[in-house]
């Protein structure tokens, strides 16, 4: 049986934000590129209204502080921390376009949909669990 997606894909949300998926790709790729270097293949997206920043960290190598560009911010201030990898390939399926994503809160799974076409393709990324 295939699993219920009700239940799977949240519904309402704390924090959402909108990005341009190429911007979005580029950041990540360049912070990725730190985190792989390292044991932990982490970054960490911290959200307020004034900026959104992308951290990357590996204790051998080095740190990169990344400030976003967005389109638009609502909601909730979040830190949330995820594996670059998953969502690199998330936005390489979104192509050249913009897209929102959805958080509840740092330890829930968020979501990323295309703005001009909402609900017809959802990507949901599970976040990691830091200290």
């Amino acid at each position: 049986t295939y699993p219920d997606t009700n239940r799977l894909i949240p519904s309402s949300f704390n924090t959402e934000i909108e990005f341009s998926v190429p911007e979005l790709l580029q950041a990540i790729e360049r912070a990725s590129l730190l985190s792989h270097e390292g044991r932990n293949n982490i970054v960490r997206l911290a959200i307020s209204e004034e900026a959104v920043v992308l951290y990357g960290n590996s204790p051998e190598i080095g740190k990169v502080e990344e400030d976003l560009s967005f389109e638009k911010v609502t909601g909730d201030p979040l830190e949330i921390s995820f594996n670059p990898d998953y969502m690199k390939a998330a936005l390489r399926a979104f192509g050249d376009t913009s897209i929102v994503i959805r958080f509840i809160s740092a330890i829930r799974p968020f979501t990323l949909e295309p703005t001009e076409s909402k609900g017809s393709f959802i990507q949901l990324i599970t976040p990691v669990r830091t200290n």
